[in-house]
This record gives C-alpha cells, structure tokens and sequence, in this order.
C-alpha cells in the first residue's frame, strides 16, 4: 500500500475512529478479493484463511491510517459486524446464528509508574452452536505501525482473551496507541473476517 501515507495525529481523540465502511471494504477487496470465494474442501478452507490473514494484517497500518479522521458516529460494515455495544463489543456471524462477540479493549499501564504498555482483544461469547473453528490476533499500534504482536492460531471458537504488551524506554514522551485485533471464523466451508480496533489513547510512552 504504498500510495498511503503516513502522518501524525493530530491530538487525542474523544471517541474511536471507526473504519469506514467502504474503504474498509475497498482494502479487502483490494488484499483478499481472490479468498473470497467458498471452499469445498475444509482442509483448503483453513488454508486459504492463514493466507486471509496474513494479508489482513499487512493492511492493518493501511487500515489504521484510513480511519484516523474523527467520525461523530461509529460505522459498522453489515458485512461482517451484526451489532456493536456501548463498551465496544461486536458481533460476527459466519452463518445465521453462528458466530461470536468480540471487542477490543483500550490499551494502558497496569500500574501506575510501569514500564509496559499492555493491549488485550477478547472473544467475549459464542452462539450456543459455535463456528468449527476461529483465529484471533492482537497488534498494538503506535497507531500507524505495530509495536507488538500476538497470534492465538486456530482454535476452537470459545471466551477467551489475547494480551499483548510493549515496553517503553521512558516515560517521559507521550505516545499515542491503539489496540488492533483481527478475528476470522470457519463453519462447515463458509468463512467470515473482520478488523475491529479501541480507541486512540495517548500515554506516558517512547
């Protein structure tokens, strides 16, 4: 993605800057247009979703950079996301009524005075009848970039929590983060992705 640039933010924002819709969706068009399609054969299926989001994950400071603008109402791509809450949680469905919620959460210092900054995403529920099997990953960004990484791998679609954390070299300098999670679900052949983010907080940070 080498037509996007990349610029500082100019300030704290009060709310999350959501991924636009449409430009959301002209980047996976853009990366994953050619995974789009079912897959009969499950083994193929889960191939073709590794390789889904590896690409995923190369577009994330694309991603991040395209949703920096401030937006007064949170944007949800009817696509992959059902509903949002209050507290950020989203829903995925990969088929009607199967599928699972999940949220990013804002990234901070667990104490006051610590070195590290710790980001976590969460699968926070499934449907009764979960997906076959689900892929969670976590990137901490500085925004436009990643700082640290963490992949779950594939696993059954269940509650759970991936953590991640960066360590500062003072904490003297501020810094802007964001929390950036990628979630991808299989359910006999039919697969569904999305890349959902916190907010952009600004901490004691370099």
């Amino acid at each position: 993605m080498g037509g996007v640039k990349q610029f500082t933010l100019p300030g704290v924002l009060a709310r999350p800057a959501p991924f636009h819709a449409r430009q959301e969706k002209e980047l996976e068009h853009a990366f994953l247009g050619c995974y789009k399609r079912k897959r009969p054969n499950a083994q193929r299926n889960g191939e073709s979703m590794k390789v889904k989001l590896a690409a995923l994950g190369a577009a994330l400071p694309a991603l991040l950079a395209l949703s920096a603008s401030p937006a007064s109402s949170t944007e949800i791509s009817p696509t992959t996301s059902a509903s949002a809450k209050a507290d950020g949680t989203q829903a995925m469905m990969v088929k009607e009524n199967i599928g699972c919620w999940y949220r990013a959460n804002d990234p901070g210092h667990l104490t006051v005075g610590s070195k590290t900054v710790w980001a976590t995403v969460q699968i926070t529920r499934c449907t009764p009848k979960p997906p076959d099997k689900c892929h969670l990953a976590i990137n901490l960004a500085n925004p436009i970039y990643n700082v640290a990484h963490k992949d779950a791998g594939w696993a059954s679609c269940k509650k759970m929590t991936l953590k991640v954390g960066y360590h500062c070299a003072d904490l003297i300098s501020k810094r802007q983060f964001v929390t950036v999670g990628t979630l991808a679900m299989v359910y006999h052949g039919a697969q569904n992705s999305h890349v959902f983010s916190s907010r952009k907080v600004t901490l004691y940070c370099r």
